[in-house]
C-alpha cells in the first residue's frame, strides 16, 4: 500500500460542505476522502438537501483506480442529500484542468437520472452566487 498523495480541507456551513482540495490525487487519497467525507455528511448534512463546494488547487487530477471509488461516494453523497456541486479551479490556465474536468464528468455520470447538478467556475464569488439563485 502506497501513503496517499494528493491532500484536502473539509468543513460544512448551513448545509454546504466546503472541500479544499489539493493535488493530484491517488486511491489512498480517495479512500481517505471517501471516509472523511462520509463522516462529515453524516454528522452535519444527512436528512434534508445540502450543496458542496470544491476548490481545486493545483492540478486535481486522480489515478484511474480511484475513479470506481469516487464514483461510488458521489451516488451515496446524493442518496444522503447533495443536489448542487460547485467546481471551481484556482488556475484554469493549468494544462490539467481539462482533463480534471473530464474525469469529474466521469464520476458525475454514475447519477443516470441527473439528481444533482454540477457546475464549473473560476471563482468562489460566482460559486456561491449560483448556489444562493438555487436556494443555498
Amino acid at each position: 500500500m502506497y501513503s496517499a498523495h494528493g491532500h484536502y480541507e473539509i468543513s460544512v456551513e448551513n448545509k454546504i460542505l466546503f472541500i479544499e482540495a489539493y493535488g493530484p490525487w491517488n486511491l489512498e487519497a480517495a479512500e481517505e476522502f471517501d471516509r472523511i467525507v462520509r463522516e462529515q455528511v453524516t454528522v452535519h448534512l444527512t436528512g434534508s438537501p445540502w450543496a458542496m463546494i470544491a476548490r481545486l488547487h493545483g492540478q486535481g487530477i486522480y489515478t484511474p483506480d480511484s475513479i470506481p471509488l469516487l464514483q461510488e461516494l458521489h451516488m451515496w453523497r446524493i442518496a444522503s442529500g447533495l443536489t448542487h456541486i460547485a467546481i471551481i479551479h484556482e488556475n484554469r490556465e493549468d494544462a490539467g484542468t481539462g482533463i480534471t474536468e473530464k474525469q469529474f464528468n466521469t464520476i458525475y455520470k454514475a447519477d443516470p437520472d441527473r439528481l444533482c447538478e454540477e457546475r464549473y467556475f473560476k471563482d468562489l464569488d460566482d460559486a456561491k452566487t449560483w448556489l444562493r439563485s438555487v436556494g443555498y
